[in-house]
C-alpha cells in the first residue's frame, strides 16, 4: 500500500482489515475506513471497538452508515479524492445469494463513475485514474523549411506525436535516456560531432528528382501535408484534380490508378500537397556530408522525430524517434570496416540492454522490404547498398513484445563516388523508440506518448528497473469486420489501417487478418479483420469501443472501394 497516499475502504466490518492496511502502509498514508451499519451495531462485533480506537490513534477517518453504492451522496466523502478505493471481501451478508452480490458490484462500480474510472471491465481491471478519451481534432503546426516558417494541417493519427520534444536533455522520457546513454557509450570509442540545430520535419514534395526511385510500396507509407493556404485541408475529400506528373515516379499513371481502382486514397491524400514528414533522417544525408562542419573519420550524430504509415501492433508505430550515425572516411571502408562497426553498436546495445539479459544483438544480410524504403531515401541510384549491408535485430527469450525477432535499424556501407564524390561512408540509424521498450519492458508503444504524469514519474530516479502498469488487466474488446472488395477495385492494407487509427485515435490495440476468401463463380474477394480494442492510459468502455466500431463501418465502406458483409 506505500504507492498510495489517499485510501478509501468501503464495506468493512469490524475494521479488523482497516487496520492491518494501516499498519502496512507509509508514513504518508491517509486512511479513511468506512462501514454500512450503524456504529452501535458495529461496536456489538467482537474486537470492533479496540480496531476504531487503534484506527484512530494512528489518524485515521472512520465513519459510520456510509453507503458504497451512493458515495456521491455522502456529504464527508462526495468532495474528497482517493488514490485507491478498496472494497475487501464484497458481500451483502449471511445467505445473499450470487445474483444480489453481483448487483452489490454492479451498483458499486457504477458509483465509480463520478470518482475517476469506469464500469466496463471493472471485474478484472486495476483502476487508479484513467486519462478521458478525447475526440479527433484538427491541428495546425509549423516547420521551419528553407529559412522560412510553414504552417500545415497535421494528420489526425499524429496530433499527439508533434512537438513532444523528448530527445530534450532535461528530459526524463525513457526514449531520452536511451538517447543520453547511446551518445555516452559511442562517445567513448569514436570522436563524435552532435548535431547543435534541427533540421525540418517538412521536405518539398519534388519528383523530378529520382529520391523515391525503386519503391512504390513507399509512396503509400508517406505522410504528405498540406499548407493551411489550400481550402481544402480534409485528406479524404477533395475536388482539384492531381497532375500526372505527382505519380510518375512511380510507374502509374493518374489513368491508370482511376482505371484500376489503386492507391484511389492516396491520390485524394496527394492532391495540392507540398511537403511530406520525414519519414527517415536519411533525407537529410546529403545536406549533412556537404555541409561546412562535416569531418571526416568522425562519428556524426543526428536524431529526432521520423513518421511513417505502417500497420498496427504493439511495436509498430506511425511516429518514433531516429538516431543516425554517419562515418566518413578517405578509406574505403569495406567489409572489414562493416565489420568492425557492427561489433562496436553491438557493444553499445548489449550495455544500454544490460538490466534486460535475456536480449541478445544480432544482424543479418538478409535484405528485406523495410531495408528497400529505407535505402530509396538516399541517393539517385539505381544500385543502392548491394552487398555491404546489414539488418540488427534484437532477440529476447521474454514476452515483453509480440515478436522475439524485433528490428531496430539498419547499418550500410557505401563506396566513395557513390554519395559523395571523395569519401567512402558507413552509415547505421536506430529506432530509439524501441530501444527504450526493450530496456524498461514497455508493452505497448502507445505508453511512450502518454500524457499520464505517473508515466514519466517513474523515470524520474538515477536508475528505473523496469517499467510498471498503471493496471494489471485493461480491458479489451473484440469487433470484427467483413467486406467485399469492390468489382475492380483494389484494397491496400496499409490504407485499411490508416482508416483505423484515424477513426479509433490509436484505441485499436491491434488489427488481425482472420479470413481471405474468393468467390467459387465470381472471382470476388472477401476479408475478415478483427480489431482488438483496447487503451493503455484511458477509460475504454465496452459503449465507446463499439461507437468507434460504428464509425469505422462507415469511413471503410465510404472510402475504400469495399461493401460491408
Amino acid at each position: 500500500m506505500k504507492d498510495f497516499c489517499n485510501i478509501l475502504l468501503v464495506g468493512e466490518g469490524n475494521f479488523s482489515f482497516s487496520v492491518s492496511v494501516c499498519e502496512t502502509s507509509g508514513p504518508n498514508t491517509n486512511i479513511t475506513a468506512t462501514c454500512y451499519e450503524e456504529e452501535e451495531v458495529v461496536a456489538a462485533q467482537k474486537d470492533a471497538f479496540s480496531n476504531v480506537q487503534r484506527l484512530k490513534e494512528k489518524g485515521a477517518a472512520v465513519h459510520f452508515q456510509v453507503d458504497c453504492t451512493k458515495l456521491q451522496y455522502c456529504p464527508v466523502l462526495a468532495p474528497a479524492v482517493f488514490d485507491c478505493v478498496i472494497f475487501n471481501f464484497p458481500h451483502c451478508g449471511r445467505k445473499a445469494g450470487v445474483k444480489k452480490n453481483r448487483a452489490l458490484l454492479a451498483k458499486f462500480f457504477l458509483r465509480s463513475q463520478d470518482k475517476s474510472f469506469h464500469i466496463e471491465g471493472a471485474l478484472n481491471h486495476i483502476f487508479t485514474r484513467c486519462l478521458p478519451i478525447g475526440c479527433s481534432r484538427s491541428v495546425i503546426s509549423q516547420a521551419k523549411f528553407d529559412d522560412k516558417w510553414i504552417s500545415f494541417h497535421v494528420p489526425e493519427e499524429l496530433v499527439e506525436r508533434i512537438d513532444r520534444n523528448f530527445l530534450e536533455r532535461t528530459c526524463c522520457h525513457p526514449v531520452s535516456i536511451v538517447h543520453g546513454q547511446l551518445i555516452k557509450d559511442v562517445s567513448e570509442i569514436f570522436p563524435v560531432h552532435r548535431f547543435s540545430h534541427s533540421h525540418s520535419l517538412l521536405v518539398k514534395v519534388n519528383f523530378n528528382r529520382a529520391s523515391f526511385y525503386g519503391c512504390k510500396g513507399l509512396l503509400a507509407s508517406i505522410y504528405f501535408v498540406r499548407s493551411i493556404d489550400y481550402k481544402n485541408s480534409n485528406p479524404w475529400q477533395t475536388e482539384n484534380k492531381i497532375p500526372s506528373a505527382i505519380l510518375s515516379f512511380t510507374g502509374l499513371s493518374v489513368d491508370s490508378c482511376k482505371e484500376s481502382g489503386e492507391h484511389s486514397a492516396l491520390i485524394r491524400e496527394l492532391e495540392s500537397a507540398e511537403y511530406y514528414l520525414r519519414p527517415s533522417l536519411l533525407v537529410h544525408i546529403q545536406e549533412i556530408i556537404n555541409g561546412k562542419d562535416f569531418l571526416p573519420q568522425t562519428l556524426h550524430i543526428v536524431s529526432g522525430p521520423v513518421f511513417r504509415k505502417c500497420l498496427i501492433s504493439s511495436y509498430t508505430m506511425p511516429a518514433y524517434h531516429e538516431i543516425l550515425f554517419i562515418w566518413g572516411s578517405n578509406d574505403d571502408p569495406g567489409i572489414e570496416f562493416l565489420l568492425s562497426f557492427k561489433q562496436s553498436i553491438a557493444k553499445f546495445l548489449t550495455s544500454l540492454l544490460k538490466l534486460v539479459p535475456d536480449h541478445i544483438v544480432t544482424f543479418s544480410d538478409k535484405p528485406n522490404d523495410q531495408r528497400k524504403c529505407d535505402q530509396s531515401w538516399f541517393v539517385n541510384s539505381k544500385e543502392l547498398f548491394p552487398e555491404e549491408h546489414c539488418t540488427i535485430y534484437v532477440n529476447f527469450g521474454c514476452d515483453s513484445l509480440d515478436s522475439k525477432h524485433v528490428n531496430i535499424g539498419n547499418i550500410y556501407v557505401t563506396p566513395a563516388g557513390q554519395i559523395h564524390k571523395e569519401l567512402a561512408f558507413c552509415i547505421a540509424f536506430l529506432n530509439l523508440d524501441l530501444l527504450a521498450m526493450l530496456c524498461f519492458k514497455i508493452l505497448d508503444w502507445r505508453m511512450l506518448w502518454t500524457f499520464d504524469e505517473r508515466f514519466l514519474n517513474q523515470f524520474q530516479e538515477p536508475e528505473v528497473l523496469w517499467f510498471k502498469n498503471f493496471s494489471l488487466y485493461p480491458p479489451s474488446f473484440t469487433h470484427d469486420v467483413s467486406f467485399w472488395i469492390s468489382p475492380g477495385g483494389h484494397f491496400d492494407e496499409i490504407e485499411f489501417h490508416i482508416a483505423v487509427r484515424r477513426v479509433t485515435g490509436e484505441m485499436v490495440k491491434d488489427v488481425i487478418l482472420m479470413d481471405t476468401f474468393e468467390h467459387p463463380d465470381t472471382g470476388q474477394i472477401s476479408k475478415c479483420y478483427r480489431m482488438i480494442y483496447q487503451s493503455c492510459d484511458k477509460a475504454l468502455s465496452y459503449q465507446k469501443a463499439s461507437e468507434l466500431q460504428l464509425r469505422l463501418r462507415q469511413v471503410l465502406q465510404e472510402y475504400l472501394q469495399i461493401i460491408l458483409r
